[in-house]
């Protein structure tokens, strides 16, 4: 019954345009040993699939700002699946008929594994992921997601973590949660480096070192996702787009969105217009910032 009333609603988010399938999740296989070795947090919800040679394969949902600190054995491995949610998926998660996984994800701090018997169903599907994303698999993938967020407290357990893991990951969703709130100005790096209490150069440090990433770049590439999702769903000029998503100029938008999707804004639009896939839903992202020399 559950899966007819995802059925009915994802049919209509599709058949609105208000949903792209290949904006839901992003799929990737990973070498054990470069999974092993990984000391870099998410910044999103990860569904994470080891695949091992002999014995039990293993299933885990990292929540945002946590990096799975597990005893892995690469050499027991054969290969790791990741599904990571997006933003956007994870906003549809918190509408109805979606809110049971919703309230689930919103349960979870850390780390989550879950029992052999529960991933077996899901072994298969998540491997089908690799090469078919389309509103059929997306569709399951929301059918499993139910799933597990039902299966009871004795068929999964959470992963102790250190009190420096969690404390930095509280760092990660305050910096998440404050660029949501702000990403249409420009945001000061003291500005964001006091709400979680570090000086800049420390901050600046800090978000590299646990993500992987510079701060100003994860800013940049929000603002352009939230850019091509207005070029797709709006008819709002390039110009005034550009301004909406927080950018200091017109020329400036060009420059980084080509450098970001590899084409102009106004290409991706006429491409969106030409093809004949879903685009990108009307819930808005959970965050997205204009660079200056002191602010981003």
């Amino acid at each position: 019954m559950v899966l007819v009333t995802y059925f009915f609603e994802f049919s209509n988010l599709f058949n609105n345009n208000m949903i792209n399938a290949n904006e839901l999740f992003q799929v990737t296989e990973t070498s054990p040993a470069v999974f092993a070795n990984s000391k870099q947090v998410s910044l999103y919800y990860v569904l994470t699939l080891i695949l091992n040679r002999e014995g039990e394969d293993l299933l885990y949902l990292t929540t945002p700002g946590f990096v799975p600190l597990l005893p892995y054995d690469p050499e027991d491995m054969e290969t790791v699946i990741q599904v990571s949610l997006s933003d956007l998926l994870v906003n549809v998660f918190f509408t109805q008929p979606f809110w049971f996984i919703g309230n689930f994800l919103r349960q979870l701090k850390g780390i989550r594994q879950f029992s052999s018997p529960a991933t077996a169903p899901l072994k298969n599907m998540l491997m089908n992921l690799r090469t078919e994303q389309n509103a059929q698999s997306s569709l399951l993938f929301m059918g499993a997601m139910h799933e597990l967020a039902g299966i009871s407290p004795e068929r999964r357990s959470d992963r102790l973590l250190s009190a420096g893991s969690q404390n930095a990951a509280l760092k990660i969703a305050k910096i998440k949660k404050f660029v949501m709130e702000n990403f249409r100005r420009p945001i000061r790096i003291g500005e964001i480096a006091g709400v979680v209490g570090l000086a800049p150069n420390s901050f600046s440090n800090f978000f590299t070192r646990r993500t992987g990433m510079h701060f100003c770049n994860y800013v940049i590439s929000v603002r352009i996702a939230e850019a091509v999702r207005l070029l797709q769903t709006s008819d709002d000029s390039i110009v005034g787009i550009s301004q909406s998503c927080g950018f200091s100029s017109p020329a400036y938008f060009n420059n980084q969105f080509k450098q970001y999707q590899g084409s102009t804004p106004k290409n991706s639009r006429e491409i969106a217009f030409r093809r004949s896939d879903f685009s990108y839903p009307e819930v808005g992202l959970h965050e997205c910032c204009s660079p200056t020399l002191a602010s981003i």
